[in-house]
């Protein structure tokens, strides 16, 4: 009876729109004991118990956020609504009452058992059992509301009342705490409030309008500082932990490489990858630490798929080592002076340098498919032998044509791997290198390093 004097006014604004009797008020006390929070034990919601079908046939948004179901406006609404249909059919109210517990085929059905007769005592027992208890339980919470002081009954009073209270739109995403932080009220009266926000959040969509109830001396301090209420929600927002990309990982490699003594600069690369079988764009773009979008920006291409036998374009960035600044400025001033030297000099000195070519062996690894046979033996399936040679169970039945898991003793399966090959191939070993190992010790140390800026002059000029 205390809750009362907070939703029966919204109840009976909303019936009386609807030219429902004032009196059906009462019912949602039948329903739900005035609990907007109340779920029956076949999932029936709110106030006025409304199941998840009817509600979305009364216009009642049910979402991760909210359920319309559970706000006394909205839900009242539906229900006056509901209650103008059933009357138009029946044309009796005590049917109604009937037919908003059991739904209306089974009054039409109780009528036509009763041989047609219209008055809810006369069907009643044609009724299903609840609904038989439900019409005289009406009537009784009628009664007791009406005459309470008859029988000695004195019902506290409400903390809030409906008159005391307005609402406002939220613009931007709010928390209940962060509104009870923000406007001293707590937590507890904003759920008692606005009971159809499920977790305790205000959400904020680009196509639906979501309204806060407060006391009404608590509106005029949140409408005069809206402001700043959104910026503190943004605050708190911007604090909470973020995913780590993959542009932020590439760019904590970089700086790993970096050390405090050696200046690096980043310069761009361009490399190709040939898509071999089981490649996506997902795992190539790990691989070479790049966004899948500019995989598919660079390489013109319109899906996620990764074309079979097609080589990507990758442009990566690679940090490049340097000395310390001071090493790089002798290296640079000794690069000035040999400048201003004689260049047919430096021609004469660097012909000296040239020596024979001499190559050195390198090992290069690529990748190739190679295809083998695996005869069935007995005890053998499709997902061990997957296991063995590192594919799947899918490409092993499409490459011998299986129709099923089922595999005869003793065929021959066609298997795909993709195997790793290593080539030795020969280059071709700098002059430089060659000259600094044949001279004696001494003289490299006097003057290698001289005729080596010689050398990258001379190639300079000519050029």
């Amino acid at each position: 009876m205390a809750i009362s004097e907070y939703y029966f006014p919204i109840f009976e604004e909303a019936l009386a729109k609807q030219n429902v009797p004032l009196e059906i008020k009462y019912l949602a006390v039948v329903e739900s004991a005035l609990n907007p929070k109340a779920v029956s034990r076949v999932g029936a919601t709110g106030l006025w118990q409304f199941m998840y079908q009817t509600g979305k046939q009364y216009n009642l948004n049910i979402d991760s956020y909210v359920d319309d179901r559970s706000d006394p406006l909205k839900a009242s609404e539906a229900a006056a609504q509901y209650m103008t249909n059933m009357y138009k059919i029946f044309g009796d109210w005590d049917l109604v009452l009937a037919s908003y517990n059991s739904g209306h085929g089974n009054v039409s059905k109780a009528i036509r058992r009763s041989g047609g007769q219209q008055n809810y005592w006369n069907i009643r027992k044609h009724l299903p059992q609840e609904t038989q208890g439900y019409v005289p339980a009406f009537l009784a919470t009628m009664y007791i509301y009406e005459y309470h002081k008859a029988h000695g009954i004195k019902p506290e009073r409400a903390v809030v009342k409906q008159f005391a209270t307005d609402t406002i739109m939220i613009r931007k995403q709010l928390s209940f705490k962060q509104i009870s932080d923000l406007l001293d009220i707590p937590v507890a009266q904003l759920q008692l409030l606005n009971p159809q926000y499920k977790l305790g959040v205000v959400p904020a969509y680009n196509d639906k309008k979501h309204f806060l109830t407060l006391p009404s001396q608590k509106v005029a301090i949140f409408t005069s500082n809206e402001d700043k209420i959104y910026a503190y929600a943004q605050f708190e927002l911007d604090k909470r932990e973020k995913p780590f990309t993959r542009q932020q990982q590439a760019y904590a490699y970089r700086d790993s490489l970096r050390s405090n003594n050696d200046s690096t600069s980043v310069v761009s690369r361009t490399k190709y990858h040939k898509v071999r079988r089981g490649d996506n764009l997902s795992e190539i773009a790990d691989r070479y630490n790049v966004a899948m979008s500019d995989i598919k920006r660079w390489n013109k291409l319109k899906n996620n798929k990764a074309p079979l036998g097609r080589n990507l374009k990758i442009i990566t960035s690679e940090t490049v080592t340097y000395k310390d600044k001071k090493e790089k400025k002798e290296k640079l001033d000794t690069i000035a002076v040999q400048k201003n030297s004689d260049i047919a000099s430096a021609t004469t000195e660097t012909k000296e340098l040239r020596e024979p070519k001499v190559y050195k062996e390198e090992k290069i690894v690529t990748f190739k498919d190679v295809t083998k046979t695996h005869k069935v033996k007995k005890g053998d399936n499709l997902g061990e032998i997957s296991e063995k040679y590192g594919v799947t169970v899918a490409e092993i039945k499409k490459w011998n044509k299986l129709k099923s898991n089922n595999i005869p003793l003793g065929k021959s399966l066609k298997i795909i791997t993709n195997e790793r090959v290593v080539t030795t191939v020969k280059k071709e070993v700098k002059s430089d290198a060659i000259a600094s190992n044949d001279r004696p010790k001494k003289e490299q140390k006097s003057d290698v390093a001289e005729k080596k800026i010689v050398f990258m002059l001379c190639n300079k000029e000519i050029i």
